[in-house]
């Protein structure tokens, strides 16, 4: 689907400190960021599937008071951590 389309949406968290939505798009195997108004700002994905920073079917999200956004990437069996203020990416298997 296109940016702003999803494809079994599962999780949603809000930003408080900017207002962001971010949804976890699972058929999509991406994380879209939208602001209050619902516009698109960006999106979390990774092209290369063999690449180890590919996410794929993402499900739970959870963001955290240091804005970093924790993801349940589920067909991998693992949790990774972006850090959305540096653009900055921290795994944990």
């Amino acid at each position: 689907n296109e940016i702003g389309q999803f494809n079994l949406p599962h999780s949603i968290c809000i930003n408080s400190n900017n207002n962001q939505i971010i949804i976890s798009d699972s058929g999509n195997s991406r994380i879209q960021l939208f602001n209050s108004e619902f516009e698109f700002i960006n999106e979390i994905k990774f092209n290369n599937e063999n690449s180890i920073d590919f996410i794929k079917n993402p499900t739970g999200i959870y963001l955290n008071c240091q804005n970093d956004l924790y993801c349940c990437d589920s067909n991998k069996n693992r949790i990774i951590c972006f850090d959305l203020n540096n653009n900055n990416e921290k795994r944990i298997f």
